[in-house]
């Protein structure tokens, strides 16, 4: 990768790893090893400060109260962080076609 792709990359990755680490928090396997609950909602009640001052987890995810509709704005943010990462692979991917 070129030294902006880098940057790029990394910018997405502070950006966006609390967020699925936290989206990962609620689907059997990222519960396994640890034998935990389902988390409770709002998640904005168990986050710590410094979390939400961050912003590294939207708003409309901290303060759901309601699973189903949690499950619709993880969606939504995760395709979004997942769209930015699949152009820059894309990108990637053409520069070393040739």
């Amino acid at each position: 990768m070129s030294e902006g792709d880098q940057e790029l990359f990394c910018e997405y990755k502070n950006k966006y790893d609390t967020f699925g680490m936290v989206a990962q928090s609620f689907g059997p396997w990222g519960r396994m090893f640890r034998n935990a609950p389902i988390p409770t909602l709002p998640l904005a009640d168990r986050c710590t400060e410094e979390t939400i001052k961050t912003e590294a987890i939207p708003k409309n995810i901290l303060n759901e109260t309601h699973y189903r509709e949690l499950l619709d704005s993880i969606m939504d943010y995760g395709m979004l962080a997942l769209s930015k990462y699949r152009k820059l692979r894309d990108q990637y991917s053409k520069k070393n076609e040739t």
